[in-house]
């Protein structure tokens, strides 16, 4: 997943899921005009409520730190 803000939101996102233990962080970008982007990814099931709970965290992660969600990609692996 990426999201964009400003420094201090992406700060912020970022020390909170460093907590979390769910999220790896990919990298942390500079773009133009001062805003940030923040690339992160899990691994977890792709069942309809897993999904769901994905968007969920990232409307929270949004709403809570004042950045704005910018897409996400998926690779499924079956065993």
């Amino acid at each position: 997943m990426r999201f964009t803000g400003s420094a201090s939101g992406i700060r912020e996102f970022k020390r909170r899921i460093s907590r979390d233990g769910k999220w790896k962080i990919v990298q942390t970008v500079s773009l133009e005009g001062g805003r940030w982007a923040l690339d992160i990814q899990r691994s977890q099931a792709v069942t309809p409520e897993d999904v769901r709970g994905l968007a969920k965290a990232g409307i929270e992660a949004e709403l809570l730190h004042d950045i704005e969600y910018d897409g996400w990609g998926a690779v499924i692996v079956t065993k």
